[in-house]
Formats: C-alpha cells, structure tokens, sequence
C-alpha cells in the first residue's frame, strides 16, 4: 500500500559520491554501459516516496510517486501469498532503498551492512515495457531483500518472473481469468528448463513465464531453490519430496510429474467464466432485438423500442432477451458485470407499465455508459497482461 501523498518527501539533498565507485560496490563486475566514468561527480537532488516495503528516490516527485505505485503492486504480491513470503518478511519499515536516474543504462543491486537491499535504475516508466523491466527489476530486489543470499545473481530468474507476473495480475478477476484461460492453451515445460533459464529466455518466451508463474504456486517451500550447490535435480526431489522416489527420478519422471501437476493447477481455475470479449459478445447481441417493420425482419437497438414497449410483440421480443441474457449471467466476466445487471434492469423494466418512460430511456443510458466503462476496463486489462 502506498502511504498517503503527505508522507512523499522532498526533494531532499543526495550527495552522489565518484559514479564508478558508487556502483561498483553495487555490483563488483565491470560497469554497465551508461554508467558514468570516474571523472563524473556531481550532486543531485532527489524526492523520495515510501511504501511498506520500498523507498524511492527519484530526480523528480512524480515520477519517485509513480514508481512507488508500481512498487506498491509488487509488494502487494508478497503480502498476498503468505504460504511463500510470510515467514521472510521484514517487519514495516525496514524498506528496499531504490534509487532512479535519468541516465540510461543504469542497474545495480546490492546490499548494504545492515542487509537493506539498495538497486540503482534508470527511471525508464515511459512505455509498457519498460514499466514491466522496471517491475522486474523491483520484484528481483524486494526477493533479495527477503532472503539469505547474498549475491544478486543467484536470485533464481524463474522466480524473479513468476514474482512479477503475479503482481502484475494482482487482485483484478479479469485478469486472473485472462490468465487462467490463456494457460489452457500452453503447453508444460521442463521443470528443470524453468528453473535453469536465464532472464532473456524469459523475456523473449511467454510460455516459459506462464510455466514459471504456475510453478511456483505449485510449490511450498522456497528454501531449496536458493542453494547454489544443489542441481535442478535435488532441488525438484527437496522442493516435492512425495512425488518422486529418490532411486527413480530422472528427466522423465520430472516432466511427467510436472506436466500432470501444470494441468491440475490449471484445472481449478473457473474455465467456465468467459473471457471479457466473449462476454461482450454476448452483451452486444442482446443489445438486438429482431422485430417486424414494413412487412421484414430486421434488428433493432433495444433502446429504440422504447416508443413501442406497449406493443405485445415487442414485450414479447424483450422478454425473450432477458431470459437469454439472464441464463448467461453465471459465466459473464466480472469486467462485464455491471453492464449485465444496468441492461438486465432495463429489460425487466421494459415490460412493467407501471415504469414510465423517462426512467426506462434513464436507464438505457445507464446501460449504454456501462459498456463503454467495461470496454475501457477490458482494454486496460489486455495492455496490463499483454503489452510488455
């Protein structure tokens, strides 16, 4: 949860100390490209916004805010799953320490004496998918602010991006249903491909996160995957002790456990709530209604029948869209669910002379705003899972 606006500082003085030596004991390898050479020493001043578990600093106020509500979701996650995070998290107010620069290029993770995990970054939020780096880029610091280990490269990529998907999903019933059915369609992969693949084979491979983001709902206990001695092999026995008999495991047995445990998970998903656009579908066909004009048939906006709705005909035709419509209300997707309830009012209205005109055309209106509220919610939903 973000903290209320009063508590976003700044801009308070940050002195930045010789660049190179700043990230350099951030991250003991070469400078990434972009990062400023030794002669760069300048002072900066930066705004800082805090959630429970992160503290950004930024050049500027709105983007520290807007960051901060991205770091929000991502905490959001490891509060939301206990079973996994509960016992590793920190008590409040012992945050991630991120620090944003208008520079490209920028990326460094460490940790300081007191085990604060500290990341520099550049403050890329333009675009979806340099939000969904940036989301990464947290996710893998709040992981290793969690836990033990000590070197950031041995957070386990595959868990970096299950941790972000899954935050990215968050609590919205559209999107979990997105997911949901999406993962209908894709296939299982190697357990032990999941957990040996490296950040770019994720990026460039949907179906590799969505096995990654199933994994670890799968699993109960983290411990295993953070040793750097142990195999995918041991890790998998350790991690799922009953499925295997140490004596048998090989490749085989891994593939067949996870390929049986994939579809299971999938399986208790709700598959029989529509996707939105099915749902819309639904929404916009009931919005028709075929009547008889001029000796044809022909389709007519529900809407338009008002001047009409004392012709038993017409009743009729409307009633018959409400029982349609009323025996698809189970399935329909939560994004569409107000704009069911706002027709399905209009059209038991429709038939009730004691209703008079005005507040029938009132609530066709309302219907109408309806739907053009869950397409926009609809399209948020598509850019959230799908633009990267």
């Amino acid at each position: 949860m973000i903290l209320p606006t009063k508590k976003v500082l700044g801009p308070c003085a940050c002195l930045c100390v010789c660049a190179t030596s700043l990230f350099g004991e951030a991250n003991s390898a070469a400078p990434e490209p972009g990062i400023p050479d030794s002669a760069t020493i300048e002072t900066e001043r930066f705004s800082t916004a805090r959630t429970d578990f992160f503290e950004i600093s930024a050049e500027d106020a709105q983007i520290a805010t807007r960051a901060a509500e991205l770091a929000g979701e991502v905490e959001n996650y490891f509060l939301k799953h206990p079973r996994l995070w509960k016992n590793l998290l920190p008590p409040l107010g012992f945050r991630v320490h991120v620090e944003l620069f208008r520079r490209p290029g920028i990326f460094a993770l460490s940790k300081t004496e007191n085990g604060r995990a500290r990341i520099f970054l550049s403050e890329n939020l333009s675009t979806p998918a340099a939000r969904e780096n940036t989301r990464r880029h947290l996710a893998h610091a709040m992981i290793f602010h969690l836990t033990p280990v000590k070197n950031p490269a041995d957070v386990p990529a595959w868990l970096v991006y299950a941790a972000a998907e899954e935050s990215r999903i968050g609590s919205v019933p559209g999107r979990r249903i997105f997911l949901q059915k999406k993962s209908k369609f894709a296939p299982p992969i190697s357990p032990e491909k999941i957990l040996s693949a490296t950040a770019s084979e994720f990026d460039s491979n949907e179906n590799l996160r969505l096995n990654a983001l199933w994994f670890s709902r799968a699993i109960s206990e983290l411990a295993p995957f953070f040793s750097k001695e142990k195999s995918a092999e041991e890790q998998l026995l350790t991690a799922f002790p009953q499925a295997f008999d140490e004596q048998k495991f090989d490749s085989a047995a891994a593939n067949k456990f996870w390929a049986t445990r994939f579809q299971s998970l999938i399986a208790d998903a709700p598959s029989g709530i529509d996707l939105p656009e099915e749902s819309q579908r639904v929404f916009d066909d009931a919005l028709l209604v075929l009547v008889q004009k001029g000796g044809n048939e022909t389709r007519l906006l529900a809407g338009d029948l008002v001047p009409f709705r004392l012709q038993p005909e017409i009743r009729e035709a409307l009633a018959e869209q409400l029982a349609a419509l009323s025996a698809h209300f189970r399935k329909v997707n939560p994004v569409w669910h107000n704009a069911f309830a706002e027709y399905g009012l209009f059209l038991e209205m429709f038939g009730n002379p004691d209703v008079d005109t005005g507040t029938l055309d009132a609530q066709w209106h309302k219907a109408v705003l309806a739907r053009a509220e869950a397409l926009a919610l609809q399209r948020d939903i598509r850019a959230a899972l799908e633009n990267r």
